[in-house]
């Protein structure tokens, strides 16, 4: 189950995968490990991920149009296009309070994914 899924976080209804908010994606040291067991079970993840100095989330694959880390993908990806403040350009299709996500078990020690090392 994952770690996210008692949050109870609606999907993205108008999400067509295009990409615009795959930028710089911060996350946490928890959501961090959970990628790389993600990763590990899913060793083929790295061998698509893109140029680490992009600004584009090196998870993002812009061909298949799809997120490689997508059931482990941090918690600010999932509010994306349903949180107040986090509109999407196809429209949000909820309008969440995201504040409440956040605490001090969920975003300790957020870094950029594009920074981590993977292996």
């Amino acid at each position: 189950m994952s770690m996210y899924a008692l949050l109870n976080i609606p999907n993205h209804a108008n999400c067509n995968n295009c990409g615009e908010c795959c930028y710089m994606v911060m996350a946490s040291e928890s959501e961090i490990k959970n990628i790389k067991k993600y990763i590990r079970k899913n060793p083929d993840v790295l061998k698509k991920t893109g140029k680490r100095l992009s600004l584009k989330c090196m998870f993002r694959d812009d061909k298949e149009k799809k997120c490689l880390i997508y059931p482990v993908r941090p918690l600010v990806c999932r509010l994306m296009g349903v949180t107040k403040g986090m509109e999407c350009s196809q429209g949000n299709s909820h309008n969440i309070d995201g504040y409440k996500f956040f605490n001090s078990k969920v975003t300790n020690k957020p870094r950029f994914l594009n920074g981590t090392k993977w292996r």
